[in-house]
């Protein structure tokens, strides 16, 4: 008998802590590489989770709009004055720049985030750039969640659609964690497929569009990969123009922007923040360190064909990839 009241002591206990911690306001400071869809997405998706975990959140946020430096150590240090219990970023180059990091290489930073828990979310490949230290454990005070995962589908699927064989690649200019991923698969896919890569680098949609203009690039399909000027070029306009007028397929890894892309196929933007969020509940209620929660990688990406860009460039799509859409756009 007294064994059994022990044990529901110990539970008792356990609860009214539980209960406790669980009525806490935590403060969560937010710090975005770029405003937008990109981050917006897995922003609000970690806020809806957080809430439907019973967590009691006050955030502060913060948008860095692609400037680092001196820009991002005075956001830095205007975070770090409101002691957040756990710091939530989004976007590579962000990300980097907290851990004190730059494509897998040091930086110096004023303000390096080494004891503050870090949870990311929509970074590309957080090993390549140096954030941790592999997918498993981080060796710091971050974890999170990746959006990266091998694109030889996504150019496989192009090289099934048609004859295509010179790819436009919008990259960054900055030499961020992101590009070098992109790069990578750029020589891989290159070597696998025969494919001719015309790589354009800036540091926006408009550099894009000037060095497409002003050297008279030729190509007949464009991919959007990991880089944010890619992503820009492509929620612009700019890409879709070029598109148009050469009938080149725009393929992209952003599942979110499928309107612009004859096919996408990528990461579930949603899905990596409530992965986010439930790590930070990890960190914030069960005590876990974060070099103990794995890196979250891509199981199994969306693919999304949209029929009416692909009508628009007078493309036939095979019935056998239509087979394969997780989603058509009519």
């Amino acid at each position: 008998m007294g064994k059994w009241r022990f044990l529901f002591l110990v539970f008792l206990s356990f609860c009214l802590i539980t209960q406790s911690v669980m009525a806490k306001t935590y403060k969560i400071a937010i710090i975005q590489y770029d405003k937008g869809a990109v981050y917006d997405i897995p922003k609000e998706a970690f806020k809806a989770e957080l809430k439907q975990l019973g967590l009691q959140v006050k955030y502060v946020e913060y948008n860095c709009n692609r400037r680092l430096g001196m820009f991002a150590d005075a956001l830095i240090e205007d975070m770090l004055s409101q002691k957040p219990d756990l710091i939530f970023s989004l976007g590579t180059g962000i990300t980097e720049y907290l851990a004190g990091v730059r494509g897998g290489k040091p930086i110096h930073v004023k303000h390096k985030i080494m004891k503050i828990p870090v949870v990311f979310a929509a970074v590309t490949n957080p090993v390549l750039s140096g954030i941790v230290k592999d997918w498993n454990s981080s060796g710091n005070n971050f974890t999170g969640a990746s959006v990266f995962f091998p694109t030889a589908k996504l150019f496989e699927t192009l090289r099934r659609a048609g004859p295509y064989k010179k790819v436009l690649v919008p990259l960054d200019g900055t030499g961020l964690g992101c590009t070098i991923a992109s790069e990578q698969e750029i020589k891989q896919i290159e070597k696998k497929y025969s494919f001719k890569m015309i790589t354009v680098y800036g540091n926006n949609a408009l550099d894009v569009q000037k060095t497409i203009m002003e050297n008279n690039l030729q190509f007949d399909s464009i991919a959007v990969l990991y880089d944010n000027i890619a992503i820009e070029a492509l929620a612009s306009g700019v890409l879709e123009k070029f598109s148009v007028e050469r009938r080149a397929p725009i393929i992209s890894v952003l599942t979110f922007l499928k309107n612009h892309a004859v096919f996408s196929y990528g990461a579930d933007f949603n899905e990596n923040g409530r992965v986010a969020a439930r790590m930070a509940y990890r960190i914030l209620i069960e005590g876990k360190d974060p070099r103990e929660i794995p890196i979250y990688k891509v199981r199994r990406p969306y693919f999304v064909i949209n029929l009416k860009m692909a009508k628009k460039l007078g493309m036939h799509i095979p019935p056998s990839l239509l087979s394969r859409a997780d989603e058509i756009v009519k």
